[in-house]
């Protein structure tokens, strides 16, 4: 087996992009990767306040109303977690149960990482936390569902004849050269 390549990590000092998913929202925030969460916290109730300055709020998924944001100032905690499978979205999320003075490297938290967070009163801060992270999905309405089976019917009878044309030993352009 080939020895492994040396692949070189990112400096500690070097801004890491951490994508934060509440409900249907992706905030995607920049950060030092050397700050307390504290500070991160900060920029992301700044930037859920300025992409809603109406305070209209943030859903939980498509169909729930907008939970509007505690106001500015009051005792608020928001929770992190991550995934604890990254390949299986089902297995739900870890409580990285942070209390403001850790930081990102300390938790494991990488560049383009992808963190839920809920945010919650003071009171509700010592119960554990539900992370809600709704994933798109492609679900077409039942005249473009038709439309989209016609069509995997037709792409299938195409490739069928392009196999066919394979196995009689490629097209017959070849067999007419040949005749010359």
């Amino acid at each position: 087996m080939p020895p492994k390549k040396a692949v070189a990590q990112d400096p500690s000092d070097m801004p890491i992009c951490i994508h934060m998913r509440y409900g249907i929202h992706t905030f995607s925030l920049l950060v030092e990767p050397l700050a307390p969460f504290s500070d991160i916290t900060s920029e992301l109730l700044f930037a859920i306040r300025d992409r809603d300055p109406d305070n209209r709020g943030l859903c939980a998924d498509v169909k729930s109303p907008p939970q509007a944001l505690p106001a500015d100032g009051s005792d608020i905690h928001v929770a992190y977690g991550v995934l604890r499978d990254p390949n299986d979205s089902e297995k739900g999320w870890t409580d990285l149960k942070i209390q403001g003075h850790e930081i990102p490297v300390e938790m494991g938290i990488k560049n383009n990482a992808l963190v839920a967070f809920v945010i919650r009163s003071a009171e509700d801060a010592a119960e554990s936390p539900e992370f809600v992270a709704q994933w798109p999905q492609f679900e077409p309405e039942e005249d473009e569902q038709d439309d989209y089976e016609a069509g995997d019917v037709a792409a299938g009878k195409r490739r069928a004849d392009v196999m066919d044309m394979d196995q009689d030993g490629g097209d017959d352009d070849d067999e007419d050269e040949d005749d010359l």
